[in-house]
C-alpha cells in the first residue's frame, strides 16, 4: 500500500463535493433575488427591493463565474489526479474500484 502515502491527499471525490456545494450556492444566491421580491411585494416597499437588486445581481454573476473557474480547475486537477493514481496502481479495474471505495469511505464517512 505504498502509493496511498503519496496519492492521499489528491482526493477528486472532495472536489466534485466543491463543485456541487458552489452550484448550489449559484442556486440559492438566485433564489434569494425572488424572495426579497416577494417579500418586498408583502410589504409594500418596492424602493428596498429597488435598492437591494444590483447587489443580489452581482452577488449571483460573481458567484456563477468563479464557479465556472472552480469547475475549470477541478477538471484540471481531475486529469493531474486521474493520472498519478494509474501510474500507481495500473489500468486494473478491480484495485480502481477498490481505491474509489478508499476515497468514497475517507470522504463520506470519516
Amino acid at each position: 500500500m505504498k502509493f496511498l502515502k503519496k496519492v492521499w491527499g489528491q482526493n477528486t471525490i472532495q472536489i466534485f463535493a466543491h463543485i456541487i456545494y458552489c452550484c448550489c450556492m449559484v442556486g440559492f444566491a438566485g433564489v434569494q433575488i425572488y424572495q426579497l421580491r416577494e417579500a418586498a411585494r408583502a410589504l409594500n416597499n418596492q424602493a428596498m427591493y429597488d435598492t437591494i437588486f444590483p447587489y443580489l445581481v452581482s452577488n449571483v454573476v460573481i458567484l456563477s463565474v468563479f464557479t465556472a473557474l472552480f469547475i475549470f480547475l477541478a477538471f484540471k486537477l481531475y486529469l493531474e489526479f486521474g493520472w498519478k493514481i494509474y501510474k500507481k496502481i495500473g489500468a486494473d479495474p478491480r484495485k480502481r474500484g477498490f481505491f474509489f471505495l478508499f476515497k468514497s469511505f475517507v470522504q463520506f464517512i470519516l
